[in-house]
């Protein structure tokens, strides 16, 4: 076997003269969160739905923790997707949780494998497995940016609430966008 020396292309991209041009999503993009916490009241049915926060389309998804286990029975279940804004229309209703058990409630990123870091947030669902890093508006179903914004919303989908109780949201993404130009 050969010794071999790689850089992948962030590398090459850094190591350029003069710079060249790299993705900040894959390579220097600071990472953010949002979080929020909505109250979910005894006796709220499934189909109730709770609008959490606001993303723009252009901000790329890099996980999530989905925190309750005090307001829905063991039958009670989630879903996290994409909104219109200002009380509009589903855009898709689980595009970033689907089918969470309300009694366990953990973390989902939407993947059948599972990378997890775990540290302030907790344990968290890293988006981005298998070099598959999305956008909002990928994530949306739309074929380019939109230039919208999208409402973060939680949706009961079986069993009522059965206490009242508390759901936070943690969203950690980059405002930066996948495919901008930036080159410190």
């Amino acid at each position: 076997m050969a010794i071999v020396n790689l850089a992948n292309s962030t590398i090459t991209a850094l190591n350029a003269s003069p710079l060249a041009k790299m993705d900040p999503g894959r390579g220097r993009s600071p990472v953010m969160f949002m979080q929020d916490t909505v109250a979910i009241a005894s006796g709220n049915s499934d189909t109730s739905t709770y609008r959490i926060m606001r993303v723009q389309s252009n901000w790329v998804f890099l996980g999530q923790v989905l925190d309750s286990t005090d307001c829905m029975a063991a039958s009670g279940v989630f879903d996290v997707g994409l909104y219109i804004p200002d009380g509009g229309a589903v855009v898709d209703a689980d595009c970033l949780m689907d089918g969470q058990i309300a009694a366990s409630v953990t973390i989902n990123s939407n993947s059948t494998d599972s990378t997890n870091a775990v540290g302030a947030f907790g344990e968290v669902a890293l988006a981005g497995l298998k070099g598959d890093i999305k956008r909002f508006w990928q994530l949306a179903g739309e074929s380019a940016d939109t230039n919208v914004s999208y409402d973060i919303t939680l949706s009961i989908l079986a069993a009522d609430a059965d206490q009242a109780g508390t759901v936070t949201y943690t969203l950690l993404y980059s405002d930066m966008g996948i495919n901008a130009v930036d080159n410190p």
